[in-house]
């Protein structure tokens, strides 16, 4: 099985992608269109994004409308917060939404964009259901952002059992953790019953660590391009796919390090190829 490009029938892949957008004066230039390229090769069923900042969706055309032919995004209120830096977007032709919400984390949390965007899906054609939890943990490597991640695991503890209590599905939180799976925040989600579908994969599971530098800035072109590949292992990474709730087979886990993901972000996208019985 080739996983980076193709998805077996009666999969479910699941994706999470940090775009890289709260980049301050750097342009999105060829970035969106270099991900619209990416999302639309690998097909994932469900995409949940981090820093999808308002000059991400202020491009024309933005990174959602680039993959509108395939993907809705789940409508949730972000209340006084406007901007939805985690949205999820699922393919349209295979589900449906029955519930979905926002939540933003208390406490220390920079342009309001360290959050919880959620979504209870249902397939088109199988009796599936499963939900799918798109976060971004707060940043700061110092003792008080340590903290604020631990704060974090509570409140995304708080929606899964929200979800729990009304589906008894298997809840899939993806996204930029900002700790890697041995630190004290992942401890504490492992001792909540969070499990590491990176570990639990059984058919394959890459050993990257993500994240890498930035791509070259050509100013000839307009164009981002030259990105490394990541330095490290999976114990390095701090985007992962974590499982709770009810049980689910994960045959494929993937760090994609196509060049055009490598050229779009700091971040490579990461998926998971699952089974819902």
């Amino acid at each position: 099985m080739n996983s980076v490009n193709v998805k077996e029938d009666g999969f479910i892949r699941i994706m999470t992608s940090n775009v890289w957008g709260n980049c301050g004066a750097n342009l999105i230039a060829n970035r969106d269109d270099l991900l619209a390229q990416v999302f639309l090769s690998l097909l994932p069923d469900v995409i949940g994004m981090q820093e999808f900042s308002p000059k991400i969706r202020g491009e024309i055309p933005n990174l959602t409308e680039l993959i509108s032919s395939c993907y809705a995004e789940v409508e949730v209120e972000a209340g006084e917060y406007l901007n939805n830096y985690t949205p999820l977007v699922y393919l349209r032709d295979k589900y449906s939404v029955l519930k979905s919400g926002f939540h933003s984390y208390s406490g220390l949390n920079d342009k309001n964009s360290k959050s919880i965007t959620w979504a209870v899906f249902q397939s088109h054609v199988e009796d599936v259901r499963f939900a799918v939890c798109s976060t971004h943990f707060y940043w700061t490597g110092d003792e008080a952002g340590n903290a604020a991640r631990l704060n974090n695991c509570d409140e995304l503890k708080a929606v899964t059992d929200g979800i729990l209590k009304d589906y008894n599905v298997p809840v899939f939180c993806i996204g930029d953790f900002n700790c890697t799976i041995g630190s004290e925040p992942m401890s504490k989600l492992f001792a909540h019953g969070f499990t590491d579908t990176h570990d639990a994969a059984t058919l394959h599971a890459s050993n990257s660590g993500g994240h890498h530098n930035y791509p070259e800035w050509d100013e000839k072109t307009n164009t981002f391009k030259n990105a490394p590949k990541p330095i490290g292992t999976y114990d390095n990474s701090i985007d992962h796919i974590l499982l709770t709730g009810e049980r689910a087979d994960i045959f494929v886990y993937e760090t994609v390090e196509m060049q055009d993901a490598l050229d779009a972000s700091d971040h490579c996208p990461v998926f998971a190829d699952v089974r819902i019985d």
